[in-house]
C-alpha cells in the first residue's frame, strides 16, 4: 500500500514532468554532495531544476502523464533535470557537466514538451544555440540588407573622394 509521502512525491513528479518544456534523465555514479550542489545550482540559475528521484516513483509519474517511451530508463540511479523556461539551457548544463565528468555521469533519455528522447537526441538539444543567440542571429540576418544596402549606396560618393584625393596627390608631386 503506498505511504502519503510517495503519493504526493508521484503528484508532485508528475506535476514537474507536464509544466516542464524538456528534462534530462541521466545516470550519476560516485559524485560528491559538493559536485550535485553545484550542478544544481547552475540548473537553477538556467531555469531548470534539479531531482534526484526513484525509478519506480518516476515510472508511476512518467505513466501519470501519458508519456511511453523512458522504461529502458528506469534502472539505476537517476537524477533528472527539468527545464521550465528555456527547453535548452538546463538541457547545455546538463551536457556541459556530464563532459566534465564523464566517468561518472551518463544520458539514459529525455523529454521535449511531452516526446520521449533518446540519449542522441537529447545530446542534440544541448547543441542547440540558446534563445538569446538565435534572437541575434535573426537580427543580424535581418539587419544585413540594410547594412549592405547602404555600403552600395556610399559606394560612389567613396568612388569620388578616392578620385579627388588622387588627384590631389598627383598635383602636389607634380608641384614639387
Amino acid at each position: 500500500m503506498p505511504t502519503a509521502v510517495k503519493v504526493d512525491t508521484v503528484a508532485a513528479l508528475r506535476d514537474r514532468i507536464e509544466r516542464s518544456k524538456s528534462a534530462v534523465l541521466a545516470e550519476y555514479k560516485a559524485l560528491s554532495v559538493a559536485q550535485i550542489t553545484a550542478l544544481r545550482r547552475k540548473v537553477a540559475e538556467s531555469g531548470g531544476e534539479l531531482k534526484v528521484v526513484k525509478n519506480t516513483l518516476l515510472g508511476l509519474a512518467v505513466q501519470g502523464a501519458g508519456l511511453e517511451g523512458l522504461d529502458h530508463a528506469l534502472t539505476g540511479p537517476t537524477l533528472v533535470v527539468f527545464a521550465f523556461e528555456d527547453p535548452v539551457a538546463p538541457v547545455k548544463v546538463a551536457a556541459d557537466f556530464g563532459n566534465e565528468h564523464r566517468d561518472q555521469w551518463k544520458v539514459k533519455a529525455g523529454l521535449l514538451e511531452g516526446r520521449a528522447l533518446s540519449a542522441s537526441e537529447v545530446d542534440a538539444l544541448a547543441r542547440v544555440p540558446s534563445r538569446e543567440q538565435l534572437l541575434g542571429q535573426i537580427a543580424g540576418l535581418l539587419a544585413s540588407p540594410a547594412t549592405s544596402l547602404a555600403r552600395v549606396l556610399a559606394e560612389p560618393i567613396a568612388q569620388v573622394g578616392r578620385a579627388l584625393g588622387a588627384l590631389e596627390k598627383q598635383r602636389q608631386d607634380e608641384a614639387a
